[in-house]
């Protein structure tokens, strides 16, 4: 699969973008002009990483965090 079928406009919450995966996945589709979200029980250090690209993280997981999603 090469395309990823999202409107350009969609807000994508990922559950542990604190790790080396899904950061990067985050990372990746914030620059392709997605709003990205993301939780983590411990996002660690790529909170600042990720949000310097614009990501919001959240400590923890709950349902309020995916508020539009």
């Amino acid at each position: 699969m090469n395309k990823i079928c999202l409107p350009k406009n969609a807000h994508v919450h990922m559950i542990g973008i604190g790790g080396i995966g899904v950061s990067g996945l985050a990372i990746v589709m914030s620059g392709m002009g997605y709003r990205v979200s993301g939780s983590d029980l411990h996002p660690g250090g790529m909170k600042a990483r990720l949000e310097s690209a614009g990501i919001k993280v959240y400590a923890g997981h709950h349902a309020r965090h995916i508020a539009g999603a």
